[in-house]
């Protein structure tokens, strides 16, 4: 799959589409403004090992206190295994899944049609993200589509469809429904019908939360600092916290065979599963939560699309205050005046 290819060329959208009111496709900008990319230095070399898991460097279960290197493609091998729902051929050198997050989206050509990508580099990822134009419209890039790479292959499967709504109000308050979420490879062994997602946003907790079967919620997603990929530079954390009963995901822990023993869920007293660490020099994101493994195509899924309207949502709240007359353009960067003595200074 090409991870950073440039897009093809776009057509301005109408003035009157860029309202909060109606959806995000952004005005073109009077000046041009080099791609966003996110890409670690020195992480080419797929054959690096881990370091070995200490809990002496972590502060909490899967949030590390600094950056480590990515997990190795052989090692992928069984977290692919276990996303999939088989047994695992392999036992990994660490139990912590760490993936760098590059973005290789095109800035400045709109609408902007996001490209996300998950892995120890950007040419050959594990997890990828591209925009591409949804069903019910014909000027948002509103289907997001994710796959995955079998490790050691060039093999890709598509594991989740994210349908963002159509004309999304993204500044409107309350429960918005933002995305419906289309899981595309069933676990193994799965029978019955497949489970239906849905992902919402909360105005009054800040926060998304995955709805499944729309009776019971599975996931919740918080911004702990951290405002947008845009922002350089970056800063705080995206975080994945469970929100079904611990029951559930140890059941499907140890049909998959991952927990052997009692003392491998020895940090599922903790409710998060995941997260996107923006404070180190390449953002990643880490997992060692055994529980947050079974479901990694779905926890992936939620995380990028929550990023991708997250910053949106940013970008359009920016516009607002220029609109207003609140701020004022500077560079590549919107000054909001302010009654104090201080600016808030916005990357756009």
């Amino acid at each position: 799959m090409p991870i950073g290819t440039s897009s093809r060329s776009k057509k301005p959208a109408p003035a009157h589409l860029a309202s909060s009111a109606t959806q995000f496709v952004a005005p073109r900008p009077t000046t041009t403004n080099q791609a966003a990319v996110v890409v670690p230095a020195d992480q080419s070399n797929d054959s690096d090992a881990p370091p070995t898991y200490d809990e002496a460097t972590t502060e909490g279960p899967g949030i590390p206190s600094k950056q480590v290197a990515p997990t190795s493609e052989h090692d992928l091998q069984y977290f692919a295994a276990i996303a999939a729902g088989t047994s695992p051929q392999i036992r990994p050198s660490a139990p912590r899944l760490v993936l760098h997050l590059f973005r290789t989206t095109q800035t400045h050509i709109f609408p902007i049609e996001e490209r996300l990508a998950l892995g120890a580099n950007s040419s050959r990822p594990f997890y990828a993200l591209r925009a591409s134009l949804g069903l019910n419209s014909v000027d948002e890039y509103n289907k997001l589509t994710i796959t995955r790479r079998w490790p050691g292959t060039d093999v890709w499967q598509t594991v989740v469809i994210s349908d963002i709504t159509p004309r999304l109000k993204l500044l409107a308050q309350g429960q918005v429904m933002i995305s419906r979420l289309r899981v595309e490879q069933r676990r193994a062994g799965t029978n019955g019908p497949a489970d239906s997602y849905e992902l919402w946003w909360g105005s009054q907790t800040g926060s998304y939360t995955v709805w499944r079967n729309k009776m019971s919620t599975e996931l919740e997603i918080c911004c702990e600092g951290w405002t947008s990929l845009d922002d350089v530079p970056r800063g705080g954390h995206l975080l994945v916290r469970r929100r079904a009963e611990l029951g559930e995901w140890l059941r499907l822990a140890n049909q998959s065979g991952q927990v052997k023993d009692r003392s491998a869920t020895r940090n599922e007293s903790n409710d998060v599963l995941a997260m996107i660490d923006f404070n180190v020099p390449s953002p990643q994101l880490v997992c060692v939560v055994p529980a947050g493994h079974v479901k990694l195509d779905l926890i992936v899924a939620s995380l990028l699309t929550a990023a991708t309207i997250h910053t949106r949502r940013a970008k359009m709240m920016s516009q607002t205050l220029v609109s207003h007359g609140m701020a004022e353009l500077s560079g590549n960067s919107i000054v909001v005046q302010q009654q104090v003595n201080a600016n808030i200074r916005v990357v756009i």
